[in-house]
Parts: structure tokens; sequence; C-alpha cells
């Protein structure tokens, strides 16, 4: 029997990992771990991060507005941004694809009935 691993790094009971793959949380917990103990904001960057937030809760319809007017201009360069994401990145993706269709089983299952969708046999992307 292989042994289990119980995802508790800090007390792992093996002396080498035994967990290979990496899912939705695990790549959640190494981007907060990065963004605080390894490199840290300044005080300068957590306030100009505050306003920013603010800025953009204020005015809310027109961010709405300019990032739609952005993306019809740069649709080509936006979709390749993506696709380039997408591929140098697949593990996290599908981790993320697979933590979304866990969490919203019957969003899902509703969309593909609706849709004609996908089924467990033919898995793809799920709706976003």
């Amino acid at each position: 029997m292989a042994p289990i691993c119980n995802k508790d790094c800090l007390h792992c009971p093996y002396p080498d990992c035994i967990n290979d793959d990496l899912d939705y949380e695990d790549y959640k917990a190494a981007s907060e771990l990065e963004r605080e103990i390894i490199l840290p904001r300044t005080a300068k960057q957590r306030k100009v991060a505050t306003y920013q937030k603010a800025y953009r809760e204020a005015n809310r319809e027109n961010v709405a507005t300019y990032q739609k007017a952005y993306y019809e201009a740069n649709r080509e360069k936006v979709a390749a941004q993506q696709k380039a994401y997408r591929e140098a990145n697949r593990e996290k993706v599908a981790a993320q694809q697979k933590a979304y269709r866990e969490a919203n089983r019957e969003k899902v299952a509703t969309y593909q009935k609706a849709e004609g969708g996908r089924t467990a046999e033919d898995p793809g992307q799920t709706p976003c």
C-alpha cells in the first residue's frame, strides 16, 4: 500500500516528499508564501495598492468601460497572452479548473445540460 500524504509539509513524517502532484491549494499557498516571506511588500507598495483598490471600487464603471475598450482594441494581443500563459502554466490552470468544477458541481452540470456541453467521458474547459 502506497503511503498517503497529509499535505502538512512542516510536520511531514517522511524524509523526502512523497507527493509530487500540486493542486490548486498548493499553488495558492506557495504564491502567498512568496508574497509574504520571500518578496514582502514595502510600506510604499502597500500604500499604493490601497489607493489603487479604493480608486477601482469608487470608479468601477469607468474601469470596466476602459478594460472593455482595451480588450476590443487589442483582442489578438490579449488572446495570445492568455494562450501563452495557459501553455506555460498547464498544471496550475488544470488545478484551478478542477477546483472550480468541484466547488461548483451543480452550476457546471446545469451549464452542460443547457449547452449540450461535455460529458465525463469528454472533459474539457469549464465555463469561468
